[in-house]
């Protein structure tokens, strides 16, 4: 598991320039198209897909994101899409980054 931070963070990036600071920056996703610059605090649940040639250049060939989708008895969790709230409210306890209030 990771920070979001430590993913992908525009800001963070920009801090460091010419540093490969996030997985963003360390897999080339900067040159697919798709591939967002920031995590967003409250959104967990994603699975970023990255596919590379086969012959090992390192230079990513196509990128997708997919959903994590849970059943019973887990399909009550905050499960938000990609940057929308994630519903929490204070009295849950939960972390409340991305909180709606």
């Amino acid at each position: 598991m990771w920070e979001h931070k430590h993913i992908a963070d525009a800001k963070l990036e920009a801090a460091f320039p010419g540093e490969a600071v996030t997985l963003r920056q360390l897999l080339q996703l900067h040159t697919l198209s798709g591939a967002p610059e920031t995590w967003p605090s409250g959104t967990y649940d994603y699975f970023w897909i990255v596919g590379y040639d086969k012959q090992g250049s390192g230079v990513p060939t196509s990128f997708s994101m997919m959903k994590q989708e849970f059943g019973a008895p887990y399909d009550k969790l905050p499960a938000n899409d990609w940057g929308a709230p994630n519903g929490l409210k204070r009295a849950s306890g939960c972390d409340l980054k991305g909180a709606s209030e």
